[in-house]
């Protein structure tokens, strides 16, 4: 840094973080979601707003997610208050590997109005790994990726539309979506 008057900010947070998202938003701020990975289910999403033409330059606030410790945060494209988490929770008996879709107030402190599940290879050991939404078709597909596995999930029917098992990289005719 050149300039000793530019602004540094550091903020710590209350568990090791595995996952670091971006959302979008119809102002000239920057917005970003951090989430923990935490054995305990205790685990937050934090919402970081970054504005250098506001006195106030970082807004920051945290909400709880206890689903489980997050493995993936994924912003949406063209609608800054949705994101995929995908998470994974342990308990005594087993072990369960999901996401979640949260569609969440931006406006009004952050508070989730709307949380759908998306279930997919529920057998399978492998957490979701990857979560990328489509930024076509009004961003509501969203691909996952557990394991060897690839995932297509419409968030209209709440189902998948698309599986690819045992995907590796010698699977190199498949592009985009297409198998040729």
């Amino acid at each position: 840094m050149d300039d000793a008057s530019e602004d540094t900010f550091i903020f710590g947070l209350d568990f090791q973080a595995r996952s670091l998202a971006t959302l979008i938003n119809d102002e000239e701020k920057s917005i970003f979601i951090a989430g923990t990975q935490s054995l305990k289910n205790e685990n937050q999403i934090y919402y970081f707003a970054y504005d250098e033409n506001s006195d106030q330059k970082l807004f920051k606030q945290t909400f709880p997610h206890d689903a489980g410790e997050i493995w993936y945060l994924a912003g949406c494209p063209i609608q800054g208050d949705v994101f995929a988490s995908s998470y994974m929770t342990t308990s005594e008996a087993c072990i369960l590997i999901g996401c979640h879709l949260i569609f969440v107030d931006l406006k009004n402190g952050m508070e989730q109005f709307n949380k759908r599940k998306v279930t997919v290879n529920e057998d399978s050991q492998n957490p979701l790994t990857v979560a990328k939404w489509d930024p076509h078709h009004d961003s509501c597909c969203l691909t996952l990726a557990q394991g060897t596995a690839i995932f297509g999930w419409d968030s209209r029917s709440n189902k998948y539309f698309a599986f690819l098992d045992d995907f590796n990289l010698k699977n190199d005719n498949f592009i985009l979506g297409r198998h040729i």
